[in-house]
């Protein structure tokens, strides 16, 4: 029996630092996966939906610039910063910002932003680094940041990382994208669809092999190769029925899509992706795993769960690196009270705050600071008030606990 070898595997090397492996049947495989987090954007549409809803939805949340003034705090609409929040950059809006922070962030776990030092005080420019092509490397006490040819100084750099159980501070400086753990699960995804396409080509008829008694010479099963591909290859000729003679028989080999249901696996799949993201299933199309009660409320869990914490960071990096160049009385902060999805919070917090100053528990200044508005200087403000109406249980009854 002839056994027919397999190519040797092409290996070529492609910019950022990875490798590619060119498998006979299989195609073009990433030896670093590390390299293809940023691709699973485009090859999944699992990865796609979560990322631009998360996006979709940072992006409209609106920013400010505050300053402390004594116990007030007002707003700010003349300054450096404010422009900075309006454009960042010469070529990128806001909105731009908070998907290129989001897209980098949760596909490679780091997001390196570069910071234009010569221009800070009078105009704030920023542009992001692509995450593959920049490598933080510690010199000493500090670290640097390679990105190609150019060298960074942490100064210049602010890197938004995603947590890592190996970073050590030393020789591991890097994040941990969110893909790393359901890479796989994207590749079968990503296989089954390919399968699917490659099967429905052929008429959704499974691959064949032909068999006979007699022996055939090379320049036969050549020939019969060609043929078959010629005549019966491609969807056009998926109908065509297969003519076979000379004591040929056609046996299947592979599965037809009875055999294989991939629709349960894409199911699964589609979720586990969905919960490393924190996004509910059902704003992806998943109608059989209703976990809300109703489309708000899984609004409600995608901003609480996937854009609110990335914006705190998001924040409090911004306003320790950024804004208190400026001041320590001005700092950044978005507000969310305007955003339907979450303003049944704002209402709970207003009715939980509300009783609580009514019952004497805290004061007004306390109250406000409570729900963001800042202390006032009105007279009364840091005094606890309670109702007319309420009074000691003694001055109803005329007896005390201790004369109980």
């Amino acid at each position: 029996m002839a056994i027919w070898p397999f190519r040797k595997k092409a290996i070529t090397a492609i910019a950022g630092g990875y490798t590619v492996i060119e498998i006979p049947g299989i195609g073009r495989i990433v030896s670093d996966r590390l390299g293809s987090h940023i691709k699973a954007m485009a090859l999944s549409d699992a990865v796609y939906a979560c990322i631009t809803k998360i996006q979709l939805a940072a992006s409209t949340v609106p920013w400010y610039l505050y300053q402390k003034r004594g116990n007030e705090v007002v707003e700010v609409e003349n300054h450096p910063v404010v422009d900075f929040l309006k454009r960042p950059g010469s070529r990128m809006a806001w909105g731009e910002f908070i998907e290129k922070y989001l897209m980098h962030k949760l596909l490679t776990g780091n997001a390196y932003l570069l910071i234009n030092l010569p221009t800070f005080k009078t105009k704030i420019e920023t542009s992001f680094l692509h995450p593959n092509w920049t490598e933080p490397i510690r010199s000493g006490d500090k670290i640097n940041y390679q990105y190609g040819s150019q060298m960074f100084s942490e100064e210049e750099v602010v890197h938004f990382k995603m947590p890592n159980p190996e970073e050590d501070g030393i020789n591991v400086l890097k994040g941990l994208s969110p893909i790393a753990p359901i890479a796989k699960k994207i590749d079968i995804h990503s296989y089954s669809e390919e399968w699917m396409f490659r099967l429905l080509e052929n008429g959704a008829m499974p691959p064949i092999t032909l068999t006979t008694d007699k022996p055939l010479t090379t320049d036969q099963r050549k020939f019969l190769q060609e043929q078959l591909q010629r005549e019966y290859m491609g969807p056009e000729k998926a109908v065509k029925p297969l003519i076979l003679e000379g004591g040929l028989k056609a046996q299947k080999v592979g599965f037809s899509p009875t055999d294989i249901n991939f629709q349960p696996l894409q199911v699964g799949i589609l979720r586990r992706v969905a919960n490393v993201y924190h996004v509910p299933s059902e704003l992806l199309g998943d109608v059989e795993y209703k976990t809300y009660s109703n489309a708000k409320e899984a609004v409600r869990a995608l901003y609480h769960w996937a854009v609110l914490p990335h914006l705190q960071k998001l924040k409090e990096e911004l306003n320790y690196r950024i804004v208190r160049q400026f001041g320590e009385d001005l700092f950044i902060d978005y507000d969310v009270s305007g955003i339907e999805a979450l303003s049944a919070d704002l209402a709970e917090l207003w009715e939980r705050v509300g009783k609580a100053k009514d019952r004497g528990i805290i004061n007004i200044n306390e109250a406000r600071e409570e729900i963001g508005w800042g202390r006032t200087e009105e007279p009364g403000a840091d005094k606890l008030l309670i109702g007319g109406n309420v009074v000691p249980l003694e001055f109803i009854s005329g007896t005390t606990e201790e004369e109980e």
